[in-house]
């Protein structure tokens, strides 16, 4: 599979996905994703990326942020039970996935959309990476090591893999999602598989 790190990875088509986990709109737009990978995949460079928000000064909300308010997401349920940090949380176990393998990515999040997607927590999340035998202690690693300091001051440190989506989502000037881009350029049409391969 073509990667990012190949010297000739500009004679590949680039589909960049932007999207949060808590968004039930995703559920249409993985498994078209799967198939266009499918067929696709010695032709193309997949990358899933997270979209954040920043928040500043007395608008900062711990519970909905990390990195002291630099990366953000959207309260999923309103309720207390969730908030943007498990959004958050949840991001960064997806794409530790799709760093791993990009096919476990896709089945993850076809079972994720399942039966996760309402839940967004470490448990629900733990319970489909043994189903699929990826090992949760490697994407924790992952994870942790987003974060550039000490455990104990984890989610206030920056994140790497945040902050690198945030600088792309930001060049591309990403207004909604989710959002497929192909060559930088937004995917205006319709949401099919068959369309976007042609």
């Amino acid at each position: 599979q073509p990667s990012l790190d190949d010297d000739s990875h500009e004679n590949f088509v680039h589909v960049d996905f932007f999207y949060v986990p808590s968004s039930q709109f995703i559920k249409k737009q993985i498994p078209i994703l799967n198939d266009v990978f499918n067929k696709l995949k010695d032709k193309m460079i997949f990358q899933p990326h997270i979209y954040t928000f920043n928040y500043s000064g007395e608008q900062y909300n711990e519970s909905n942020c990390v990195s002291e308010g630099k990366y953000c997401a959207t309260d999923p349920d309103n309720k207390g039970e969730l908030n943007g940090r498990d959004v958050l949380l949840e991001s960064l176990r997806q794409i530790c996935i799709y760093k791993i393998k990009i096919d476990s990515y896709f089945d993850y999040m076809n079972l994720f959309n399942q039966t996760c997607i309402t839940e967004l927590t470490e448990e629900c999340s733990f319970k489909l990476l043994r189903k699929i035998d990826v090992d949760k202690n490697d994407i924790q690693d992952c994870v942790n090591k987003s974060f550039t300091d000490k455990k104990d001051t984890l989610y206030q440190s920056e994140n790497t893999i945040l902050a690198a989506d945030l600088k792309l989502q930001r060049n591309v000037k990403v207004k909604r999602i989710p959002s497929i881009y192909i060559n930088h350029i937004i995917y205006e049409g319709t949401s099919s598989s068959l369309y976007i391969l042609k």
